[in-house]
């Protein structure tokens, strides 16, 4: 399959595919799993991605759900998924793609490059598939360092309606960040929306059944299948328009006292700090607001961010 490099490669025979698309070589190098469901219509076209980051789990099991849930539906449309974006970092179980290949992010070289590194090809291959999507799906989740709130994320208010398909109470406009694949296509005119879910390298069956269901409910909304899933209660959306991340310039351990989902206000402890010498002091926040995602992986080095909170 090495012949496929954009999305008119793909496939033209109606039906489901299953494809392993060589990144480089096709031999030292890792490959790109691809789903395609290639219905009677080529359109509406749905792009799913999962595991850009390859410690993310929920997303990767949503994915896997959602291919095995369809597979004797009649679907108007078509369906193409990538469940390991990141193949080499989600063989490490690592964020970033290994050093040994050039320890870039994925989630912040989008489109990336024909003629880069590693990582800036295959974003510039998971590019050319996504980028005649009528709608793409980023799935993201805390990680091996976080634990988030359950959040789905939209740009425009016009993709509000896509993002309220998922049964999560908390909508969260997604701050502008170049290099990210969602945000990418929105500059473009494209529709993109993304989630997070709780992390900390585990695959929680409520995010994975969050994600079938809200991926299913989108296919509905975009009349792709008759049948929606059983639609979940949700009391009041809480929606989330300033997003702030408070950074440590230094590197140590910090060990959290707040969690997602909770109320903070300025100057409120957030957990205790310990220095490489292991003096041990109390850390406060700087903003006010929901917290977002809380750093539970003690160790921590300058640059990572400890706690993220919406208002």
């Amino acid at each position: 399959m090495s012949s496929i490099t954009t999305f008119s490669d793909l496939p033209s025979e109606q039906g489901r595919h299953e494809l392993s698309i060589p990144i480089g070589d096709g031999r030292s190098r890792p490959s790109l799993p691809v789903r395609f469901h290639r219905g009677a219509a080529l359109h509406p076209l749905l792009a799913v991605t999962a595991m850009v980051h390859g410690d993310e789990y929920e997303g990767f099991g949503g994915v896997l759900q959602l291919w095995k849930r369809i597979e004797r539906r009649r679907i108007s449309g078509s369906v193409l998924m990538l469940p390991v974006c990141n193949s080499a970092a989600a063989r490490a179980a690592t964020r970033r793609t290994p050093d040994a290949l050039d320890g870039l992010d994925l989630a912040r070289v989008f489109p990336g490059s024909a003629r880069g590194s590693f990582t800036r090809r295959l974003a510039r291959r998971i590019w050319d598939l996504v980028a005649p999507a009528d709608v793409l799906v980023d799935l993201h989740s805390g990680g091996a360092g976080y634990e988030y709130l359950p959040m789905t994320g939209f740009y425009r208010a016009r993709d509000r309606e896509i993002a309220e398909c998922f049964p999560i109470r908390t909508l969260w406009k997604i701050p502008s960040n170049p290099g990210v694949l969602s945000y990418e296509l929105v500059r473009r005119g494209r529709r993109a929306m993304g989630t997070e879910f709780a992390g900390e390298a585990r695959s929680d069956p409520r995010g994975v059944a969050a994600c079938t269901k809200g991926l299913l409910r989108i296919m509905h909304h975009l009349k792709m299948i008759a049948a929606p899933p059983r639609a979940t209660a949700i009391q009041r959306r809480r929606l989330l328009t300033k997003t702030s991340y408070q950074l440590t310039d230094r590197s140590g351990w910090f060990v959290r006292s707040v969690a997602p989902g909770q109320r903070i206000v300025r100057r409120q402890p957030i957990g205790e700090w310990i220095d490489e010498d292991l003096n041990r002091s109390t850390l406060t926040c700087r903003d006010a607001g929901t917290v977002t995602a809380v750093r539970t992986l003690p160790r921590v080095d300058a640059g990572d961010y400890l706690v993220v909170t919406g208002r």
